[in-house]
């Protein structure tokens, strides 16, 4: 977007628009019509600046980002300046460009209680990779960071510092942080880290010397943005494990039960690395993105709605040969010829579609009306005008 990698999308509680993180410093809203043009964005906080408190924005790149669970005014965003922000639609806006500002700054913190962000350079720097609401009741905001740790806010009216932290929650950066739902509460939080391993803790005790409620060890993890979800039901845990070239294996999905933690099922993925994973309550499918940019639809035929099901056994539309822009090939433009040149980019780099509405604009411009017929002689015309004088005269 805009020249920027994407690092995160969601859509909003109500579906109408959806929140791009991307690898700058400002967050942007779209509506779901597809249009590029952008409902609002976020300011880009002052670079300058050393306490995060006292600038409007994130300074660094985006790291991730999530819409509230149920208002749909609110969401969050992690940056590599080490801080969350919450931001609301109805903020004022500030700046020539009237874009948004945050509302509330989070702060991860290193092991010297200092945020210090993870830019380069800057020993000892930690930023949050991935954040997250707990689902149904939002009183829980969780950030995974590049040092291994987890740290949860609790919600309240003003934001100091995190009110849990798992400092040896993992020994590598995590990548992702995901909440399992039980009623209007979360009691399991999840996370996935790079040291390869996947641990369930409990929201009701969370601690370093209670440590997790399990330990999923031997799930390798390449990518920094491999990704981890819970059902809409809480009943399952699912994530990926990547292709392992020298060990011969496939990627895979795997399944677990998120009561009893028992391994359900693992499906292979062949040589497309699971990466992101969503599981919509509206659908109740699992959909998967992987590292071929493909994305696969998992789906119940018995419980699952809408979604795959619009169009599992139907087949594409035949295109007809006469529809506008598909009859026949396209010209050939001489690119060394100005004129050609010219009509090149006049039809939109090769799209048809365009070109053959010009044509036909232009025929219906130079197309000459048809005359009448004329008639059979001068003289009956002269006889005709003659009648017509002496009817005046009259």
């Amino acid at each position: 977007v805009d020249g920027h990698m994407v690092q995160a999308v969601c859509w909003g509680p109500s579906g109408g628009c959806l929140l791009v993180a991307c690898s700058d410093a400002k967050a942007r809203i779209y509506d779901r019509d597809g249009s590029s043009a952008l409902l609002q964005s976020t300011v880009k906080g002052d670079m300058y600046v050393r306490d995060m408190t006292h600038t409007k924005g994130h300074t660094q790149m985006l790291t991730s980002g999530m819409w509230h669970p149920f208002h749909a005014e609110q969401w969050i965003t992690s940056s590599l300046d080490g801080t969350i922000r919450i931001w609301d639609i109805n903020a004022t806006p500030v700046g020539m460009d009237q874009v948004l500002p945050s509302v509330h700054v989070l702060k991860t913190l290193d092991r010297r209680n200092v945020c210090v962000g993870g830019a380069a350079g800057r020993a000892g720097g930690l930023h949050p990779c991935c954040c997250a609401y707990s689902p149904g009741d939002a009183k829980l905001i969780a950030g995974g960071c590049s040092d291994g740790s987890v740290q949860i806010f609790f919600e309240k009216a003003r934001y100091m510092k995190p009110d849990r932290i798992l400092r040896t929650a993992h020994t590598a950066q995590v990548t992702d942080v995901a909440f399992v739902s039980e009623g209007t509460g979360a009691k399991l939080m999840i996370t996935r880290s790079l040291d390869d391993t996947m641990k369930a803790w409990d929201t009701r005790m969370l601690s370093d010397a209670k440590g997790p409620v399990k330990v999923w060890g031997d799930l390798p993890c390449t990518h920094e943005k491999s990704g981890l979800c819970a059902s809409p039901d809480g009943r399952f845990i699912a994530t990926g494990t990547p292709l392992q070239k020298s060990a011969g294996g496939a990627a895979t999905v795997r399944i677990w039960d998120a009561k009893d933690f028992s391994h359900l099922k693992t499906l292979d993925f062949g040589k497309k690395t699971p990466i992101r994973f969503a599981w919509p309550r509206e659908l109740n499918q699992l959909i998967v993105g992987t590292s071929t940019g493909e994305v696969t639809m998992l789906y119940s035929p018995f419980s699952s709605k809408k979604g795959a099901l619009h169009f599992v056994g139907r087949r594409a539309k035949a295109k007809v040969s006469n529809e506008l822009g598909t009859a026949g090939p396209g010209p050939i433009f001489n690119m060394t010829d100005p004129g050609d040149i010219k009509k090149f980019y006049s039809t939109g780099h090769g799209n048809m579609q365009k070109i053959r509405r010009q044509e036909a604009r232009q025929a219906q411009k130079t197309m000459t009306p048809i005359r009448p017929p004329e008639m059979e002689s001068a003289a009956a015309q002269t006889s005709d005008g003659m009648a017509f004088a002496a009817l005046v005269l009259k």
